[in-house]
Formats: structure tokens, C-alpha cells, sequence
């Protein structure tokens, strides 16, 4: 598989993600949303690079941990969903990839500014969130 799949897949969970928060009193867009997060973390796993390899299980552990219904697996979860995001910021940095870098670096920043439980922290985390991510996303195609 090309690095551009991982891109590809990027911007489809990017479109899911606003038909998420568009049609979020549906539960069809979150299911898809969650299967596509799966697809990624496979995608990644797929290639032929062992950093990827580990990401792809740090993406796949934090997705299952997140979707568990208790609060400390949930938390663990989102510390793999952060060290998911810097781990692809380096991968990115180190091969060249300085826009998805750059993109990644803003979906780390947005994340922290999730888990601030302030309404503006969480409102440019999330306007960071819908920057960074199809940053990144174009970055690895």
C-alpha cells in the first residue's frame, strides 16, 4: 500500500467527521465515522514501514480503549490517541512530510485543548481539530 492510502483515508474520515456533527442525533454517521478510524488504523498497519506498523496498533488500541464505557479505559484511550498523533508528527517530520507534520503538531494541540474542560479551549480545539486534520491528510498524499 502507498502512503497516499493513508491520506485518502484521512480526508474520508475528515467528510465523516462533518456528517457527524451535522447529523449527530443519527447513530449511522458515528458507526461509519468509528469503522473508518478502524480502516486507517489498518491501512497503516499494512505498511511496509515499522513505525506506521506501531502506530497503526497505537490508533487501533486507543479506538477500542475510547469506545469501552469506563472512565480509566477511556483515559488510556485518549493518552494512545495522543502519543497516536506524535508519533505520525515525527513519522511525518522524518520522511519529508512537513505539512502533514505541521498537521499533525495541530491535531496534538487541539486534542489537549479538548480535554481542557473550558467551553473556549474546547471551541479552538475543536477549530483546530477541522485544521489540522485535513492538513495532515493532504500532507501524506
Amino acid at each position: 500500500m502507498a502512503i497516499s492510502d493513508i491520506g485518502r483515508e484521512m480526508r474520508s474520515i475528515y467528510t465523516w467527521f462533518w456528517m457527524t456533527c451535522c447529523l449527530g442525533w443519527l447513530i449511522f454517521p458515528v458507526i461509519v465515522y468509528i469503522i473508518k478510524q478502524f480502516s486507517l488504523s489498518s491501512t497503516l498497519k499494512a505498511q511496509n514501514d515499522p513505525a506506521l506498523q506501531d502506530a497503526g496498533d497505537k490508533l487501533f488500541w486507543a479506538l477500542i480503549l475510547t469506545i469501552i464505557p469506563t472512565g480509566i479505559t477511556q483515559l488510556i484511550g485518549a493518552i494512545f490517541m495522543f502519543l497516536w498523533f506524535g508519533q505520525m508528527q515525527d513519522w511525518a517530520a522524518r520522511n519529508g512530510r512537513g505539512m502533514a507534520a505541521d498537521g499533525f503538531g495541530q491535531l496534538k494541540t487541539a486534542f489537549i485543548l479538548n480535554i481542557i474542560p473550558l467551553g473556549i479551549t474546547q471551541l479552538i480545539g475543536i477549530i483546530f481539530y477541522l485544521i489540522g486534520w485535513p492538513k495532515a491528510a493532504d500532507g501524506m498524499m
